[in-house]
This record gives C-alpha cells, sequence and structure tokens, in this order.
C-alpha cells in the first residue's frame, strides 16, 4: 500500500520557477518506507514550439524491515529476534519534461544516489536500485469537442523486466474523459476523469489484473 501528498506552486512571476513538496509512505511486504521530498524545477521556454522542464528533488526517508513478518524455514534463526529496525536516509532524483498544446515527452530516474542500507551486524541489507523512466503522448484533435491522447510509459529497473505501459483518453470538452490502460504482464486499467478550472482533477482508475 502506497499513499501521497503532494503541492507544487509556481514560484517567480514570469511562472518560470516551481516548487514541490511530497509526503509519502510504502508497505511493502515486511519493509516501510516513510518520508519527505522537496523539489525544485525551471521551465524554459522554446520559441513558440513549447517548454522544456527540469526539475531536481532531494528526499529525507526513514526505512524499516520488520523481521518478525518473514516466514523462515528456520525458525532458530537469530535474525527474526531483531524484531524490526530502522534505517534513515536520503536520496536525488531527476527529470526533463517537454510540453506544448498536444504533444508531451517526459524523461526521468529515481534515486540517483542507489542509498545502501546496513541493518544487521552494521553489513548491506538493502539497497535502493536506481529507476529510469520514459514516457509520451500526442493529442489529436477529431472535432472541435472531441480529441484523443494515445501515450506510453515505459519502466525499467535493474534485476526486473522492462515494464511497458500503453494507454488512450477520449476527451469531450476538453473537461470530461474516458480511458483505458494496459501494463504489460500486470493488468489492464479502466478510467474516468474530470478536469475542473484552477487545476484541479478529479480521477477514478480500476484495475483488473491479468
Amino acid at each position: 500500500s502506497t499513499f501521497y501528498l503532494s503541492a507544487h506552486t509556481n514560484a517567480s512571476v514570469d511562472k518560470k520557477v516551481g516548487l514541490g513538496l511530497i509526503l509519502y509512505g510504502d508497505v511493502t511486504g515486511p519493509t516501510r518506507r516513510q518520508g519527505v521530498q522537496l523539489a525544485y524545477a525551471y521551465h524554459l521556454p522554446i520559441a513558440d514550439f513549447g517548454h522544456l522542464s527540469f526539475g531536481l528533488s532531494g528526499n529525507i526517508f526513514q526505512y524499516r524491515i520488520e523481521y518478525d513478518q518473514l516466514v523462515a524455514n528456520d525458525v532458530s534463526d537469530p535474525t527474526l529476534l531483531e524484531g524490526r529496525q530502522n534505517q534513515t536516509s536520503a536520496d536525488a532524483s531527476f527529470g526533463a519534461y517537454f510540453y506544448n498544446d498536444d504533444l508531451w515527452v517526459s524523461l526521468s530516474s529515481l534515486q540517483l544516489l542507489e542509498s545502501k542500507l546496513a541493518f544487521i551486524d552494521s553489513d548491506e541489507t538493502v539497497k535502493l536500485a536506481r529507476h529510469y523512466y520514459g514516457g509520451a503522448g500526442y493529442n489529436f484533435d477529431v472535432s472541435d469537442d472531441i480529441s484523443i491522447e494515445p501515450s506510453f510509459f515505459l519502466k525499467s529497473v535493474r534485476g526486473i523486466p522492462l515494464s511497458a505501459e500503453l494507454s488512450a483518453r477520449v476527451f469531450y470538452d476538453d473537461s470530461y474523459w474516458i480511458g483505458a490502460s494496459y501494463r504489460t504482464q500486470d493488468a489492464v486499467a479502466l478510467m474516468l476523469g474530470l478536469d475542473l478550472d484552477g487545476g484541479f482533477n478529479l480521477i477514478y482508475s480500476y484495475d483488473m489484473t491479468t
């Protein structure tokens, strides 16, 4: 289970500088991670063609392993007696994003520092793998009120197969949309969305595991 709480804003009159804050938590099996992330972005206009944005973020987090949740073949393993252990560390992420009214392209990498965490007997127990992401989408006008936006998303992490996501959304009046998505070796998703004035969005997604 994962939760995110994020906020972002323009930090300059010409809207070239953005600042962001993210609070997050994640529980995966016997491991838990929670932290805070601060982000800085710079938006660079490219003539009349669009904008190119660069973002850099740093985060401080606590990583916890709950050994008493492990199921061991050898119940006398002394590791199980550790109960739970916490480690605090820091990492960084970087991204680039090009966009205009019709096209967007993104590249990013998370956990750039690949932080190493030591638990049992001060040995390296966890090394956070670097993540690479890439995606693109384009908006095609079908009529004055209807448009279609196909997109794709790729994720690469060392040690697991490349993950791809193909999606398509149909917009009506630039406010209402319905879509579907397929993630390789994972799930099919159905989506509904409402884009409100002022940058607010309401989105519902339902995943069906494949």
